[in-house]
């Protein structure tokens, strides 16, 4: 059993699942080194390796989304997470986060407000 194989089966016996980072690391901010080195980098990369295996079909990934609702400044991440394909360029993936609005997930307003703040209010 490999390393990160180790850690989804012991979120998956703790939570039946592997938890988003917000819901894992609630009071660590989007866009920090945190996600990119360490214990942040770690669980995106079993996060990654676990959802790789779940289903496919936008109905069974969005219902994981609505047990877990991103922040604001995730939606671009969950709804990439949703609708592949369309990570991309900036187009597509505002296209993605309609998607997730429309599914009823956070709001592309308010999700390209928070994008376009200045770095100081980045937390």
């Amino acid at each position: 059993m490999t390393l990160i194989e180790r850690d989804i089966a012991a979120a998956v016996r703790a939570h039946g699942c592997v938890r988003p980072p917000w819901v894992e690391f609630p009071d660590r901010a989007r866009f920090t080194s945190f996600w990119y080195m360490g214990a942040g980098e770690w669980h995106t990369a079993v996060w990654t390796a676990w959802w790789e295996g779940q289903p496919k079909a936008p109905a069974s990934r969005l219902a994981y989304f609505r047990r877990f609702p991103p922040p604001t400044g995730w939606l671009d991440w969950a709804a990439t997470a949703v609708w592949s394909e369309l990570d991309g360029d900036g187009e597509a993936v505002d296209e993605a986060v309609r998607r997730l609005e429309s599914a009823g997930l956070g709001s592309f307003a308010a999700w390209s407000a928070w994008m376009s703040r200045d770095d100081e209010d980045a937390g």
